[in-house]
């Protein structure tokens, strides 16, 4: 299967930028027919979770998708995981 990404033009790029963006910091998936991906966002561990936005993809476009979040936020990713592993070492302020 070829999950290779079509190039982006300015055009694109317009467009991805033409509406909000809204912050989600939850997000749940399905796999069915598609892959829907629905994004919420929850202000503590015991509040109330608020959808947001879904977007449903083709299986194709999932895993093209999937691909493309992997390459991007690799960089980010070693960062992450010491800075959560500092977090979890470090003693309570007092």
């Amino acid at each position: 299967m070829d999950v290779t990404p079509a190039p982006v033009n300015d055009a694109d790029l317009g467009v991805a930028y033409e509406g909000a963006a809204v912050y989600a910091n939850r997000f749940f998936v399905s796999i069915g027919p598609v892959a829907r991906i629905a994004f919420a966002e929850q202000n503590g561990p015991d509040k109330k979770v608020f959808f947001r936005t879904a977007v449903s993809l083709s299986m194709q476009d999932a895993v093209a998708l999937a691909h493309i979040l992997a390459d991007l936020v690799k960089p980010f990713e070693s960062r992450l995981d010491e800075a959560l592993a500092a977090a979890r070492t470090a003693k309570p302020a007092g």
